[in-house]
């Protein structure tokens, strides 16, 4: 009997809130010196002015015996303050928080959001309303711990430019490492927090932001890839679990299941794919964020078939029906095969020979499965669409599809603001998957504002949609 290896689905980083800096041993500011604000649900520290006359500043790891994550608008401004020491635990300082002060030296951690980057952003306005927004440091030091890569260690001013002094404390790349995962991770869960608490001042990630957070999480998801060929599961494990602390996208969640059946911890695999198929697009494969990969290759985290499905969709509902036959709820794991071969599961034969649905096909109703199972195969060649047309109401507007002898297809959008918009193309039936391939889109807008223009669209319709979903009706 082998031996079952169970994990939480969610292995939490531990957080590095320790009550000292990570930065130095230095004696810190009263607590008494700093206004604050208790944040998360009491949770953590925010603060928010500071009482104190000293001119150098050393803010504590924690106050009231809680970690001090943000430093806010305004909070240490014009106090005459030269220089500031920042612990490890804060990762968020809003903008102007230090501004107007003739500030010589900075002790910072690495990786911490400054100025507009924070997601809270506070804008004046003059009287022409125009905007604008402020750094959180003056003389250029945000752009210079930027351009230095948020580097941890200490900025000293020299009446012309900042310099960067590396930290006084020896770490190795590990060390770094698993700070820089943590601190991510704390991150994503302040902005979840942040986006919930202060909803109008919420600006969404710019593109530069989002790439860069997109393709580090794509890189952590690389490296768990390579880990788990190389069945070293613990590190591919711990790597999954970064990549879906900065972006949980299906793909992420598939493989990450995927791991976790090998190890046959079938209890969070089954949560894994669960929610892989929530994440991944049915209908519109090509729409999926990738990121910015919308072909296949080797840096899109998606693997798409000849048909252009994504093909870790059907691989989840497959590794769904072979983890219920293992643990013998034989209903779902039938119920999980055929939405795997509705979604396009092409591997008939690997259905039969699986041993992991090997409970399923031994059951009293064996052969009235394999028939249902050969007949959907079969039914997948017939075209029962050609010539047809069909009206689908979804929401208010209602959309025609009329589906040619010859496998062309126009697609018409009766909606409220525009008349005659439709678009053309060609489909194939496989898979029990009508695909679409949309390549031109004509119409008027209005009434005598005409348009043409090219696209490329590719859209999937399975067949149980159209014969039973009463959205949908033959005219």
């Amino acid at each position: 009997m082998k031996k079952k290896i169970f994990f939480c689905f969610f292995i939490i980083i531990p957080l590095l809130l320790s009550g000292c800096s990570r930065l130095s041993p230095l004696q810190f500011n009263d607590e008494k010196d700093f206004e604050i604000e208790i944040i998360e649900n009491g949770k953590a520290i925010a603060i928010t002015g500071y009482l104190g006359e000293s001119k150098d500043v050393r803010i504590p790891p924690e106050v009231q015996q809680l970690p001090v994550t943000e430093i806010r608008q305004y909070a240490f401004a014009a106090k005459n303050i030269t220089s500031v020491t920042i612990p490890d635990s804060v990762f968020f300082i809003f903008q102007a928080a230090f501004s107007d002060n003739p500030l010589i030296s900075v002790t910072i951690g690495d990786d911490v959001s400054l100025g507009e980057d924070v997601p809270l952003r506070t804008h004046s306005v003059d009287v022409y309303g125009s905007s604008w927004t402020y750094p959180s440091f003056a003389r250029g030091l945000d752009d210079f711990y930027i351009d230095v890569e948020r580097r941890a260690g200490t900025y000293t001013f020299d009446d012309v430019n900042f310099k960067w002094n590396a930290p006084d404390f020896e770490e190795s790349e590990l060390e770094r490492e698993i700070r820089t995962i943590d601190k991510n991770y704390r991150k994503k869960k302040m902005r979840r927090l942040l986006n919930e608490h202060y909803v109008k001042g919420i600006f969404s990630y710019s593109d530069e932001e989002y790439a860069n957070i997109a393709y580090r999480s794509r890189d952590y998801f690389f490296t768990a890839n390579e880990y788990r060929e190389q069945k070293d599961y613990t590190n591919a494990l711990e790597y999954y679990e970064i990549a879906l602390s900065l972006f949980d996208w299906g793909a992420f969640y598939y493989q990450y299941g995927y791991c976790l059946m090998e190890m046959e911890d079938y209890e969070n695999a089954e949560k894994a794919f669960q929610k892989a198929i929530k994440r991944i697009p049915h209908y519109d494969p090509y729409n999926i964020i990738a990121p910015y990969y919308i072909e296949s290759g080797k840096n899109n985290i998606y693997t798409f078939d000849q048909n252009g499905i994504a093909r870790e969709l059907y691989f989840s509902y497959y590794n769904l029906a072979c983890i219920y036959s293992i643990n013998n709820r034989l209903d779902d794991s039938l119920e999980q095969l055929l939405s795997a071969i509705e979604y396009g599961y092409p591997y008939l034969e690997h259905i039969f020979s699986d041993p992991d649905l090997e409970n399923l096909f031994n059951s009293a109703n064996a052969v009235q499965i394999k028939d249902e199972i050969n007949r959907l195969y079969s039914a997948d060649s017939i075209n029962f669409v050609s010539g047809k047309t069909y009206v689908h109401r979804p929401l208010n507007d209602y959309v025609i599809y009329s589906f040619g002898d010859d496998n062309t297809i126009e697609i018409r959008y009766i909606t409220s603001d525009i008349e005659n918009h439709t678009r053309h193309g060609t489909y194939k039936i496989t898979n029990h998957n009508i695909i679409i391939q949309l390549t031109k889109e004509t119409g008027y807008y209005g009434i005598r504002e005409e348009f043409i223009r090219e696209i490329d669209q590719m859209m999937v319709i399975p067949f149980s949609e159209i014969l039973s979903d009463d959205r949908w009706e033959e005219e």
